[in-house]
């Protein structure tokens, strides 16, 4: 198995729509963006490094959508 097996191509985000999730997902969960990025990918920096203009791999994108699908809002999971 390679990396990329771990992590299939599913994904189809600009770095904008990245940002805007993060940020609208820490609000629901009322937690700091720099937390819920540490929580999702071990990247307390994820939400700073996007603004300032860099990028992220593909791979941390896709974690990052894979633990807010495993890990829903209280919100979400009463629905």
């Amino acid at each position: 198995m390679t990396q990329g097996d771990n992590y299939p191509h599913k994904l189809n985000m600009t770095q904008a729509e990245l940002i805007n999730l993060i940020e609208k997902q820490a609000e629901a969960r009322n937690l700091a963006p720099a937390t819920l990025c540490r929580l999702a990918v071990g990247n307390n920096r994820l939400l700073r490094n996007l603004k300032a203009g860099r990028s992220c791999t593909l791979e941390v994108a896709e974690r990052f959508s894979d633990w807010i699908e495993t890990n829903p809002t209280t919100e979400a999971a009463t629905q």
